[in-house]
This record gives structure tokens, C-alpha cells and sequence, in this order.
């Protein structure tokens, strides 16, 4: 579970580097590489989510998405 935290943490973090209205990138970022980034971590999510489904966990997936819906 922890791993489906971090990955979906850092899926959140990196949407809001993206987003339009962020304010820019620093110059040593470079948005194809975070676009790219972001589109491993979304795989990487799905992949969890569909692991943690299939085991029976789904109450846990939705619990730990409310949780860090809240902190974020």
C-alpha cells in the first residue's frame, strides 16, 4: 500500500507542476521530460490499482485515495 501512496502522490504532485496556471517551470525542468514522467507514473498507477482490485483490496484503494485527497 505504501507504494500505490507514493505513486499516486507523485502522479498529483506532477499534474500540479503541469498545470497550466502553475506559474512555469523552473529553466532545469524541462516539460517533456515531466510529461513523460507523468505518463510512466499514470501506468504505474493503473497497474497498482488494477493488482490491489484483483486482490480484493478495493475498500483499501478508496481509502487510501481519500487520504491523500485530504493531505494534498
Amino acid at each position: 500500500m505504501a507504494a500505490f501512496s507514493a505513486v499516486l502522490s507523485l502522479s498529483r504532485t506532477l499534474e500540479t507542476i503541469l498545470a497550466p496556471d502553475h506559474g512555469g517551470l523552473p529553466i532545469s525542468l524541462r516539460r517533456s521530460k515531466l510529461e513523460t514522467l507523468r505518463e510512466k507514473v499514470s501506468s504505474l498507477q493503473q497497474f497498482l490499482e488494477n493488482s490491489l482490485r484483483k486482490a480484493g483490496n478495493q475498500e483499501a484503494v478508496e481509502s487510501y485515495e481519500e487520504k491523500i485527497r485530504e493531505l494534498a
